[in-house]
């Protein structure tokens, strides 16, 4: 069974929240190269992907296509084009006391997640998972790793 040492669950956790400890992960521009290199690793592998979800589960390519590669490029695009919206102070009612204190909410991140997918798609599970010991998806977890290493 094959698996990457960046996936080494104890070592990508400490190193993901070195990265968050050290402030970096808060810019736009930051989280928009991110998202940028994973379009890219999707785009330019897409073809070694497919492959590997067919050894492992015998899964119809134009399936995989559809189901996994498009859907995850669709929502790195949303992602993108949300971004500042989604990272900009939202204004709140108060009190007419606090009217001129410019009152807002701002939606900051707290930490690093653990993030649980479904077995069935295991391109989006291996982009997102920290451990893949699961033999019904080695495959695909060796392209993964291949790619990003």
């Amino acid at each position: 069974m094959y698996m990457c040492v960046w996936l080494n669950r104890y070592q990508m956790s400490a190193e993901l929240r070195a990265t968050f400890a050290s402030q970096i992960t808060k810019s736009a521009e930051w989280r928009r190269q991110q998202l940028g290199r994973l379009l890219a690793l999707v785009t330019e592998h897409g073809d070694e992907l497919l492959e590997a979800v067919y050894k492992d589960l015998h899964k119809n390519k134009n399936e995989t296509c559809l189901m996994e590669l498009n859907m995850i490029k669709s929502e790195i695009g949303d992602h993108i084009n949300h971004l500042d919206e989604w990272m900009a102070p939202q204004k709140v009612s108060v009190a007419l006391i606090n009217a001129m204190d410019g009152c807002q909410t701002r939606a900051e991140p707290l930490g690093t997640v653990l993030i649980i997918g479904a077995w069935n798609y295991p391109i989006q599970l291996t982009l997102v998972c920290t451990n893949t010991h699961a033999t019904h998806i080695q495959h695909t977890a060796h392209v993964v790793c291949q790619v990003i290493d």
